[in-house]
């Protein structure tokens, strides 16, 4: 499980941004911790500033030393 104080700030330092994604400008609409709790550990609703289109971002952050857990994994 992440840093919720880790995500609290890194939710702040974003806050309502501006960024570019794939050589696109994007203004942050919408920054949260979304609810129920899922793997993804930040929203984000972005609107493009080109043509006012939206896009969602869903980022999962683990600290360094917790290894990533793949869930339904099968024995071979």
């Amino acid at each position: 499980m992440g840093d919720s104080a880790a995500e609290k700030n890194v939710r702040k330092i974003l806050d309502h941004s501006e960024f570019t994604y794939e050589n696109k400008r994007y203004k942050i609409i919408t920054n949260e911790k979304p609810k129920p709790e899922p793997k993804t550990d930040f929203y984000i609703l972005a609107k493009n500033l080109s043509d006012n289109s939206e896009k969602e971002f869903k980022i999962s952050y683990k600290k360094i030393k917790h290894s990533f857990v793949e869930n339904k994994i099968k024995p071979h």
